[in-house]
């Protein structure tokens, strides 16, 4: 990871998808690898991203819609 050419996806739209509710990002956060077995996202488990701050992003991804 962080080799050069690598980026992470494209989040724009990430609230406009109606299956990423806070329940659904919640549990990808912690564990991407619930939902895509193969996903190279490590886990962020509370001890690298407590409550709190899991919530101001749950709260700024879901007000991504796009354009």
């Amino acid at each position: 990871m962080g080799g050069r050419g690598m980026k992470g996806p494209d989040l724009a739209k990430v609230g406009a998808d109606p299956k990423h509710t806070r329940e659904w990002l919640t549990q990808h956060i912690r564990d991407a690898k619930s939902h895509k077995e193969d996903s190279r996202m490590p886990p962020f488990p509370a001890d690298k991203l407590n409550d709190e701050d899991l919530r101001v992003l749950l709260d700024y991804l879901l007000s991504l819609k796009g354009s």
